[in-house]
């Protein structure tokens, strides 16, 4: 029985090292594939930077706007271009066409609504208001107050266009966060 006892003794013993041995190599597998991954991540980061400061330098207004007047046909704007709100035509009214053919169906359980529907297509569109005349000219908005110094907000855009100021049909570059328009 003592030797059962050595033999179990000494096998567990062998065991044991070989699974610490295996443990201890293992772990610094992984440690080797950790800083492995840190220094690609390290690269990549760098890889990153520079990518950013090769998008801002190919970004540059001055780049830019050679470019567009090497190779964009671009043309001052005209006064044909511009038009008042007033000018646009009037939209009609908001009609669930959906809604009136399950009405006129009778699947929503609703009666009479096709017809309301019908009777407000019907009517003709409200004539268009008469231009205005240059004495009836918008006042300009007034100004906003200059931010304190104890303030940390940066102040908010307050460009308004008034009804009856013209407006551009086509995209604008953004300047100074003011509404572009050019009286007629």
């Amino acid at each position: 029985m003592l030797r059962f006892f050595n033999i179990s003794a000494l096998t567990l013993m062998v065991a044991t090292a070989a699974w610490a041995y295996q443990t201890k190599y293992e772990t610094i597998y992984y440690a080797e594939q950790v800083k492995k991954l840190e220094a690609r991540v390290e690269k990549d980061k760098d890889q990153i930077a520079i990518l950013k400061a090769e998008w801002q330098l190919l970004n540059r207004p001055s780049r830019i706007e050679a470019l567009a007047a090497r190779h964009l046909d671009l043309k001052p704007l005209k006064q044909v271009q511009l038009s008042r709100g007033n000018d646009l035509p009037a939209h009609g009214p908001d009609v669930d066409q959906i809604g009136a053919k399950l009405d006129s169906l009778g699947m929503t359980g609703t009666l009479g609504a096709a017809d309301k529907i019908k009777a407000a297509m019907a009517q003709p569109m409200p004539p268009k208001p008469a231009a205005p005349s240059a004495a009836a000219a918008p006042k300009p908005a007034p100004k906003p107050a200059a931010p304190s110094a104890r303030t940390a907000e940066a102040p908010k855009s307050s460009a308004r266009v008034a009804p009856n100021a013209p407006m551009s049909l086509q995209p604008q570059a953004k300047s100074g966060g003011a509404a572009q328009t050019q009286p007629r």
